[in-house]
């Protein structure tokens, strides 16, 4: 009977030992995995700063690029209404310089009347 138990305990304690060989192994594989995850997590915490970063940057440039567009219409605005003023003076311009026009061969029509007139005159007094 001693020596069954012996047997016995001789058999638990191989069962112990190689448990506890297998739970050594087991450790070192957890920590290596933890290890991985910490560098994974370090990554990904890296990547996550560098992907706001980039989303934050991206705000800015598409707000800046908008108050540029904004900018952009309003001057066009600007110069579209000076285009329009510049054209509507120019139309009054050209209607002045027709009147003008009109008003001096209207002009030059009675200058060469007056003149004819001043030559008939002077004739007939020369000849009287």
């Amino acid at each position: 009977e001693k020596a069954g138990l012996m047997a016995t305990l001789k058999r638990r304690e191989e069962e112990a030992n190689a448990v506890a060989e297998e739970l050594e192994v087991v450790s070192k594989q957890l920590i290596a995995l933890e290890k991985d995850a910490a560098g994974s997590e370090a990554g990904l915490k890296k990547s996550l700063a560098e992907a706001t970063a980039s989303r934050e940057q991206a705000d800015k440039d598409r707000k800046a690029l908008a108050e540029q567009l904004a900018a952009a219409e309003g001057n066009h605005a600007t110069a579209v209404a000076e285009s329009d003023a510049l054209q509507k003076k120019a139309g009054e311009l050209e209607k002045r310089r027709l009147a003008l026009e009109q008003e001096v061969a209207s002009l030059t029509e009675s200058a060469a009347k007056e003149v004819a007139a001043l030559q008939e005159r002077l004739e007939s007094e020369r000849e009287a």
